[in-house]
This record gives structure tokens, sequence and C-alpha cells, in this order.
């Protein structure tokens, strides 16, 4: 999340098979990241189903949140 908030939110899930590695060493740096609003994507029509049963399980797992957006980087 370098570069969208100085308190930046926990990730709770991510469409990606490929396991994240933060950068090391001397030369590491972060990869500035852009929020863009999700349009014509196939979740966008199921959204405010899918919306309460997140909510749901965010609850069941105890992550503290004030809001759920459907976004991508």
């Amino acid at each position: 999340y370098s570069g969208i908030s100085s308190s930046p939110p926990k990730l709770v899930y991510r469409t990606s098979m490929v396991p994240f590695l933060p950068p090391e060493g001397p030369e590491a740096y972060h990869h500035l990241k852009h929020l863009y609003p999700v349009y014509d994507h196939k979740l966008g029509d199921k959204w405010e189903v899918i919306r309460p049963m997140v909510r749901d399980l965010l609850d069941e797992q105890q992550v503290r949140f004030l809001t759920i957006d459907l976004v991508r980087f």
C-alpha cells in the first residue's frame, strides 16, 4: 500500500496466487500503487449481494473495518 496512505489498511484478500515478497536490501524500493474503481467487472453486478457476506466474514474474523470497497490496483 505504499503511496496509498500513511496508515494503510490491512490486506485481507487478493486474487493473485503469487505470494507478496516485500522489497529487501539496499536497492529495495516500494512500487507506488493507485486505487481505481471497478467498472464492467463480473463482480460489479453481484457486489450488493456479496458485500454483506464479506462484512459477516470480516466480523467473524474480528477484522476491524470502516468500509468495504471493490477496487483494483
